[in-house]
């Protein structure tokens, strides 16, 4: 299953965009990497093997399931930091793969990642505040463009999507700036790295970095970065 979906994935990402899949047993992981052979920019390991490196997608692999020996499965709980490295990989999609059913009932952070998909896959919400959402809107919006915003299109989120009048899509990613200035060289990374995942010719679609300190700079209209 886990190969199946790590292959489906490559297909409709855009070239160059890069795969982790993660697991937490070795076998395993030998098991998926030899069957993902052949396939590009696709990396499988354990936790331990990804600890400092990052994909643009992560495939995380639960394994756990009915019958499962009790062994494993006290292994896999004593391993919160495991389940950590595995989830703060990802600077984009983050896909689990695994028995809902049998995490549901298990509980823990099985249940835990359940529970939030399932809000994650509901309507996207505005993140940045309610005087943000109005600047940003107000200074996208010209004659003959649409402005959406909090818009998730093929699976990705993005903070404003245009729409011109011939279909063309710029999709931005508004940058509010890092939490603390130990964090902003990885945060630059990754907010670069949402932008140029949101670009998709195939389908017109360009995608920005927009630092929110702009919307209040004296001009007609926000300069993005790509």
């Amino acid at each position: 299953m886990c190969s199946v979906r790590t292959t489906s994935l490559r297909n409709a990402l855009p070239a160059g965009a890069t795969i982790g899949v993660v697991t937490p047993f070795a076998r395993q992981a030998a098991l998926i990497r030899r069957k993902l052979r052949g396939v590009e920019s696709v990396r499988v390991g354990t936790a331990h093997t990804f600890q400092g490196g990052e994909c643009d997608a992560i495939i995380f692999s639960l394994v756990a399931a009915d019958g499962i020996g009790s062994g494993a499965l006290a292994f896999l709980d004593e391993q919160a930091n495991l389940w950590n490295v595995a989830i703060t990989r990802a600077r984009a999609h983050l896909f689990i793969v695994g028995s809902s059913d049998f995490w549901v009932r298990r509980g823990g952070l099985g249940r835990r990642l359940h529970d939030e998909i399932a809000v994650a896959r509901g309507d996207v919400a505005w993140q940045h505040g309610d005087e943000l959402r109005d600047l940003l809107h107000q200074r996208l919006k010209q004659d003959g463009c649409q402005v959406d915003l909090a818009v998730r299109r093929s699976g990705y989120v993005m903070d404003a999507l245009v729409t011109t009048g011939t279909g063309a899509e710029t999709a931005v990613v508004l940058d509010t700036g890092a939490a603390s200035a130990a964090e902003f060289a990885r945060h630059l990374r990754l907010q670069q790295r949402r932008a140029a995942l949101l670009t998709a010719p195939d389908t017109q679609r360009e995608g920005y970095r927009l630092p929110a300190w702009q919307l209040f700079a004296n001009r007609p209209t926000p300069q993005v970065e790509a």
